[in-house]
């Protein structure tokens, strides 16, 4: 068994013991009371020093030229102005799991993120004081196993001038559940 296997194998029984307890249920991981802010810079004109895209997995800014794992980069499109493109627009080989929805909710109100009508392949206009819904690409430390993360995100500035963005998220850390309110922590 080789080394990534060994890892991806020991956090599935890790999960699995914890699961192992009074109850049926598996153990949840506490959602973030809180919201974190981050930046991205455009894609295409950015500096390549600054990170233009952004892991849901790992809750990052990632530079795209530095890693493989992202979801999504921030693009001032010339047509579309502000925008969002997923992984399925721009890596062929992918199998199109990551998405956005632009949704018409506040972000404080969005209490679960919807199960489908999210786009993988084309990019995805956004406004300042806008919200948005992401799904991960499959998290490849469980293997084959099905395992993608729900977030939410407010995009708090758009600079067009000088090519940055600047949201808050919140993503939920327990693989597959869409629950975005805090307020049911256990």
């Amino acid at each position: 068994m080789s080394y990534k296997n060994w890892n991806a194998a020991t956090v599935v029984f890790a999960v699995l013991l914890a699961a192992c307890g009074d109850s049926t249920e598996p153990v949840q991981i506490p959602l973030p009371e809180e919201t974190t802010e981050a930046t991205v810079a455009d894609f295409v004109t950015g500096d390549i020093l600054d990170p233009s895209g952004f892991d849901v997995i790992t809750r990052n800014v990632v530079r795209t030229d530095q890693v493989t794992g992202w979801d999504f980069v921030y693009l001032l499109d010339e047509q579309l102005g502000p925008a969002l493109v997923t992984r399925g627009s721009y890596v062929l080989d992918e199998d199109e799991q990551s998405g956005v929805q632009v949704v018409s909710v506040d972000f404080d109100d969005l209490l679960e993120a919807p199960e489908s009508g999210y786009i993988t392949s084309e990019p995805i206009p956004i406004t300042e004081g806008g919200v948005f819904v992401t799904r991960s690409r499959d998290d490849q430390a469980f293997g084959s196993l099905r395992c993608r993360y729900f977030g939410k995100f407010s995009v708090d500035e758009i600079d067009e001038e000088l090519g940055f963005m600047t949201f808050s998220h919140l993503i939920n850390p327990n693989c597959e559940s869409r629950n975005l309110n805090p307020a049911t922590n256990p």
